[in-house]
């Protein structure tokens, strides 16, 4: 008998090493499982936010410092605003589509083909009126960082839409606080 009272001490320490490497894989199985799929959850919610947000950024009114170049004329703004809202997701130009359209028929709901897109840094030759639509889609591939879990690569699409409201023009004699 050993000094601590048991016949085969180094049985149990061989044993314990061999349910560990029997465990290992599944736990690694997991771990990765779950890893790919907050990437993935992160991934989604960057490109659905990055299409709202250049959808806002389209539609807002405004100029350019330049001023002649209207927001939703500016294709690289608009792009710009996709990028940064993505957080760490890296679009390519060829990734986000924006297109104009004349919004949903009122009595059908059917939406009319684009009547333009927008190709290049600006689209000058665009003018939308009231009740037209800036639309800005994204399409971003996930592909798994491992190859341990069999998952395909996946695009992930994201579509928004803002309307177009006008613009409200103020007189030049108003004053604030009734003065």
């Amino acid at each position: 008998m050993s000094k601590t009272g048991k016949k085969h001490p180094h049985k149990s320490r061989g044993q314990a090493a061999v349910e560990f490497a029997l465990v290992l894989p599944l736990l690694v199985f997991v771990v990765v499982g779950l890893i790919e799929a907050g990437r993935a959850m992160f991934i989604y919610t960057s490109v659905t936010n990055a299409s709202r947000e250049s959808s806002r950024y389209g539609s807002a009114f405004g100029l350019l410092p330049d001023e002649t170049t209207a927001k939703y004329q500016d294709c690289a703004g608009i792009r710009n605003a996709a990028r940064q809202a993505g957080f760490y997701t890296p679009f390519l130009d060829d990734d986000i589509v924006i297109e104009y359209d004349e919004g949903p028929d009122p009595d059908t709901g059917v939406i009319p083909a684009p009547f333009d897109t927008c190709d290049g840094d600006a689209d000058l030759g665009v003018t939308l009126e009231c009740g037209d639509r800036i639309v800005v889609t994204i399409n971003y591939t996930y592909s798994p960082m491992l190859n341990l879990i069999p998952l395909q690569p996946q695009t992930i699409v994201s579509s928004s839409a803002r309307t177009f409201l006008g613009v409200i023009t103020l007189e030049e004699d108003f004053t604030c606080g009734g003065g």
